[in-house]
């Protein structure tokens, strides 16, 4: 995606998209919208307020990445208004050129029937081939209309019972879910200690699990780039 991939003092970078299968190359500088807003890389109580990027930033200091991407989708498609909304599908579209694939999640699945069933086995094929897959909640859900990444599909045997969880990860790097399976859910603890048994696992802010159950009431819409 990104052509130039160092920081450089000129200030200028280069981007690809794909557009109708087509490789085309945004070019923009490094000058970005700001607001007056609190620095959240000194993180000093009281402290005047600074000139901090008005949409994307990062959580690491001197990290530019991201607004050179988002300046670029917005220069790609028009402006930054432009970049508000859209689906997930559209973004896969123009950032892999792979084929994309758009699952909505209605009525027709649940975590025990067979088109559940069926569906969380084609999950599972997918994220261990490592495709791209994202989810969007409903207009009704804990966080509405939001996009999130699905980084895993994994069962677990907890007190006898499997436990099917989906883990996922919010791009505000906060507000995890808090039902059940959760952080703040009673049976955490069992779950944690079977999670801890995996040699990669590894806490961190914006990435949650949630049952497979739960993932279905609270997103209607999967995406996925299968390449």
């Amino acid at each position: 995606m990104f052509v130039t991939k160092e920081v450089n003092d000129v200030g200028i970078y280069a981007v690809k998209f794909s557009v109708n299968g087509e490789d085309v190359v945004v070019h923009v500088d490094d000058w970005v919208p700001v607001r007056s807003g609190w620095n959240k890389y000194t993180n000093v109580e009281n402290e005047p307020r600074a000139d901090v990027p008005k949409y994307a930033s990062s959580s690491h200091y001197g990290e530019i990445w991201p607004m050179i991407a988002e300046k670029a989708w917005a220069k790609l498609v028009g402006s930054y208004g432009a970049t508000i909304s859209g689906t997930n599908r559209w973004v896969l579209n123009h950032v892999t050129n792979d084929p994309t694939v758009h699952i909505a999640l209605n009525s027709t699945y649940t975590a025990t029937n067979a088109a559940g069933v069926a569906l969380w086995d084609k999950l599972k094929r997918w994220c261990a081939a490592d495709y791209l897959l994202f989810a969007g909640t409903h207009a009704g859900a804990w966080v509405p209309s939001h996009a999130y990444t699905i980084l895993e599909f994994r069962e677990m045997e907890v007190d006898g019972t499997t436990r099917k969880l989906v883990k996922l990860r919010n791009p505000w790097g906060k507000v995890d879910w808090t039902a059940q399976d959760s952080k703040n859910a009673a049976n955490w603890e069992k779950l944690m200690a079977e999670l801890k048994k995996r040699s990669d696992f590894k806490e961190e802010g914006g990435k949650f699990w949630m049952n497979y159950d739960d993932f279905l009431t609270q997103f209607d819409a999967l995406d996925a780039a299968l390449g």
